[in-house]
Parts: C-alpha cells; structure tokens; sequence
C-alpha cells in the first residue's frame, strides 16, 4: 500500500495492468530513482514501477545489486559512495532529466542526493515515507524539486494521531486502497509481482526474535529480504 501511495497517488505514475505491454518503442521511457531499493517498500516499488513503463534506477549494498536488477531494475548504484559524485552518476545516466524520486529510505544524505539528481531546468517531486519534512526540505539544494510524503494509515479513511500529529481522514486515499488492492492482488496471482525474499527466526522464535529482528533492522542490518517470526 505504501508503494502505492507514492508511485500512484503522489507521483501519478501510470497504474500497470496484467495486459501491459509498456511503452510503444517510438515513446522515451521516463525514468525513476528509487533510494533504498532492497528495503521491503524499494523491492516492491522497483517492480510496480517497471510494470508501469519506466527506467528504474535505484541504490544498494554490492550484493543486493544482481537480486534487484532480476525484478526489474535498469541500474543499480552503491549506496555508500560519495553523495556528490552518486548524484552525478545518476544525473549523467538520465541525461540531466530526472523528474521523480522516491526515497525508501530517508536519512541525513538521501534526500539532497535525490535533489542533486534531479533536474535542474524541469520541475520534479521527490516522494518520501518521512511525513515530518517540509515541502521545501529541498529547494536550497535544488529549487526545481518540490517534496511530498504518504503515510498508510490514511488507507482506512479515518482520522489518526501518530508522533503528536493528528491527521485529519482521506476519504479519497481509502477508496484508492481498495482499487490498488484488487489490481495488486491480480499481478500477485499472475507472477507479475514477487514478495520480497523470507528470512524465518532470525535471532530466535517469538517475541524474542521479533526484538532482535526490529533491532537490527534499526541498525541498518536487514537488507533485500523480510523477517518473518513464528510462535511455537
């Protein structure tokens, strides 16, 4: 729902059918860079955004890299390289064209290097799940890109408080959620899509396990795959 939000809602991509064929040969594929491509959400947006007809650039660890080009993406860049010189990687990669970003991953660095990827003659978005920034976060670093951010919880039409903030309900945003939800369903059921990779028990079963899961994925530690906990 979160890859839906934001890929759908927010930036107005195309909604894949099962009978897509992409874009016509004749028609310049548009680009995405997707920061944080083997999070559940980047693994999951690499796809959906392929299916939709767009160059999916995104960013990882070395050995996430072939994994994420097998669901789709176009060009995988490591993540810990210089901000300056990923961006103009990037940049030189969509010929100074990008328009839209998704961050899957917000931190201190994500969100500029986004901003000095993007264009700098064309107005683009950079989308992110961290509700608390501001709509100019990034103008000081490119004054072309404007920011906005989803939440899930609007998904039930409710109105909800998370973090102090209360936000008021989205009748609109559930009724997406149910149409995303029936097509989703469909490319699920048609092998269009794949569920990010299992990892069962790590650190024990249990709410034991769950704490070291949740732990390390606060540290970073958990990449191109998701935890799963039983109860014995």
């Amino acid at each position: 729902m979160t890859c839906g939000q934001s890929l759908y809602q927010l930036l107005n991509l195309p909604l894949p059918t099962i009978t897509q064929q992409g874009l016509s040969s004749s028609a310049e594929p548009r680009a995405i860079f997707i920061y944080g491509g083997s999070t559940a959400s980047g693994i999951y947006g690499i796809q959906f955004a392929k299916l939709s007809g767009l160059v999916v650039l995104t960013t990882a660890s070395p050995h996430n890299f072939e994994y994420l080009r097998s669901l789709g993406a176009d060009a995988v860049f490591d993540y810990h390289s210089d901000v300056e010189t990923l961006a103009s990687e990037i940049k030189k990669h969509t010929n100074g064209n990008l328009t839209i970003t998704w961050d899957c991953r917000p931190g201190p660095d994500s969100g500029r290097l986004c901003a000095l990827a993007m264009s700098d003659h064309e107005k683009g978005m950079y989308a992110t799940l961290q509700p608390r920034t501001p709509r100019n976060y990034l103008h000081g670093t490119n004054p072309m890109v404007d920011t906005g951010f989803t939440i899930g919880y609007t998904v039930f039409g409710e109105p909800f408080t998370r973090a102090g903030r209360r936000y008021e309900a989205r009748p609109e945003d559930a009724a997406f959620a149910k149409d995303f939800w029936e097509s989703a369903q469909e490319l699920l059921d048609a092998g269009k899509i794949k569920i990010p990779r299992l990892e069962t028990n790590r650190g024990g079963s249990g709410l034991l396990g769950i704490t070291h899961g949740l732990e390390d994925s606060r540290l970073g530690k958990v990449s191109g795959r998701k935890l799963v906990y039983t109860f014995d």
